[in-house]
């Protein structure tokens, strides 16, 4: 595990115990936003999201190209 890695695990998990709230932001219409600020349909289209697991896709391309 890089350090990122590690304090990114750190912090997530001191937030968890202190139970502090935070604001996911995402981008829609081309700019970011507070996710709560999302009508009702934009956050069903957000649950919905698939996400691209980059690592992976370029293990799939290595292997494909082998």
């Amino acid at each position: 595990m890089n350090t990122h890695a590690k304090y990114a695990n750190i912090l997530i998990r001191w937030i968890q115990v202190t139970k502090i709230e935070t604001e996911i932001f995402s981008r829609i219409s081309g700019y970011f936003r507070p996710v709560s600020q999302w009508n009702r349909g934009k956050k069903e289209e957000f649950s919905e999201r698939k996400y691209l697991d980059v690592n992976k896709a370029l293990q799939m391309t290595k292997r494909d190209q082998a």
